[in-house]
């Protein structure tokens, strides 16, 4: 295992790149952006890329931050996973709820993505805990309580 390396580069003003040289070697890579937009100031971490380098070699890495859709989408289960041990069961709909909302995103969709999940491990045994907790995320979805929109 190497050493990690964990230097922070700025990123120069009227610039969306940053050109560094490190050692031969493997990284996993990762940015953060805090920009003003329309809305104010955003923050947020972009997507990590792992990328080899060897001697005298030079990679170029794209990151980008992606929108929160993708984020609920891809995190949902784990945080609803996380959150179920540490929260009781009645306050699970009001976190799916408040992550469904964020992402824009209605029950239905995410409900389906999850069902097809699902089944797609149907068969596979060595994935009956993570089939469980799935399903458990489903019926916590399903319990979300119908609230009128103003």
């Amino acid at each position: 295992m190497g050493e990690a390396v964990t230097d922070k580069l700025p990123i120069p003003k009227d610039s969306a790149n940053v050109v560094t040289e490190v050692p031969p070697g493997c990284y996993i890579v990762e940015g953060q952006v805090c920009e003003k937009d329309r809305r104010g100031y955003r923050n947020g971490p972009t997507d990590r890329a792992i990328v080899i380098v060897g001697c005298g070699q030079m990679e170029c890495v794209n990151l980008f931050v992606p929108p929160i859709i993708h984020c609920v989408r891809r995190d949902i289960n784990a945080i609803l996973g996380a959150a179920r041990r540490l929260v009781p069961e009645e306050h699970l709909a009001i976190t799916a709820r408040t992550m469904l909302a964020a992402g824009n995103l209605r029950e239905d969709e995410i409900l389906h993505e999850m069902t097809q999940g699902v089944e797609a491990i149907a068969n596979v045994p060595e994935l009956a805990d993570i089939r469980e907790s799935l399903n458990k995320n489903i019926d916590t979805i399903r319990k979300i309580p119908k609230i009128d929109k103003k």
